[in-house]
């Protein structure tokens, strides 16, 4: 039905307060987004998480586990569109065809009826169990729990199939601009996470497919696009017995100082928390900065 506007409705003015009159793009867009710090649900703190663990401190790991701590960050506008962008990525690779086709590998989900379907290529089928469509299902990343022999926990975040019987591991990262142009080889916290998530995937008992223990892929993304350079870097990384043995060390750390859920014994306090006797950044943020120094 056509609407016909009165000649008082077309003389209406605009109702704008007084920042949008204002015209600064900043200052109306802190008056529309929600811009505060939020304070997100404090997470217990347990086993080193493969995605931190190059720089982990294990003391902490080890006292915050003992002591039943929680760590907690802000949540600032910052940190939300940086994690928004990343995260956003990684569900479109790993929930359509136009980067890895179909050879993505991993868990499915029905978001219809909530159960984790199958492990494998994605889906061409409804659900079997509610007999939603295809469009239902969705990704979802392999949980470790590793407790044997070094525990160790986290999240990769794709599996690819090389050739029908060879899967690999495969990790997905967002890098801006200045850092992209820059980028020569995998940054060592990602080949680090790498590492251990091929060396746990390959030993996980919940992990139904045989993943290869001897090649994975980082692939990295940039953020900003640009003319006549492709957007995806991917580098392949192989097995490295040397940085294994320096990833097995720390987690050895990690179960020597938690014994039946008791504390054993501790590294020592780390050097930069000893130099700022324990006001620097990392320490006063610190969930177990109180324990740490009465076990010093």
């Amino acid at each position: 039905m056509r609407v016909i506007r009165t000649q008082r409705e077309l003389s209406r003015k605009p109702n704008l307060s007084q920042i949008e009159l204002s015209g600064n793009p900043t200052t109306i867009a802190a008056e529309l987004v929600e811009i505060g710090n939020r304070q997100p649900r404090p997470v217990p703190i347990g086993a080193p998480r493969a995605s931190s663990l190059f720089q982990a401190c294990m003391r902490l790991r080890i006292l915050g586990t003992v002591y039943k701590k929680k760590m907690t960050e802000l949540d600032s506008i910052h940190a939300r569109v940086t994690f928004g962008i990343g995260n956003s990525l990684h569900y479109w690779v790993q929930n359509t065809d136009l980067f890895l086709g179909d050879r993505r590998r991993g868990w499915w989900k029905c978001v219809a009826c909530g159960r984790t379907r199958y492990f494998g290529a994605p889906p061409k089928k409804g659900c079997e169990f509610c007999k939603a469509s295809p469009a239902a299902t969705i990704y979802e990343e392999h949980g470790i729990d590793l407790k044997k022999p070094y525990p160790v926990t986290g999240h990769p975040d794709m599996f690819y199939a090389k050739k029908p019987d060879l899967v690999r591991v495969l990790e997905i990262k967002t890098l801006n601009g200045d850092d992209w142009q820059k980028l020569k080889s995998p940054l060592v916290e990602h080949e680090w996470q790498l590492q251990t998530y091929m060396w746990a995937c390959s030993i996980d008992p919940d992990m139904p497919a045989e993943i290869d223990p001897l090649v994975g892929y980082i692939l990295y993304f940039s953020k900003m696009n640009f003319r006549n350079s492709l957007p995806v870097k991917a580098f392949v990384v192989v097995k490295n017995d040397s940085l294994l043995k320096r990833i097995f060390a720390k987690l050895g750390v990690y179960r020597a100082g938690v014994v039946d859920g008791e504390l054993g014994s501790l590294p020592p306090i780390l050097d930069e928390c000893v130099r700022s006797k324990f006001k620097g950044a990392r320490s006063l943020y610190c969930p177990v900065r109180g324990e740490c120094q009465d076990h010093g």
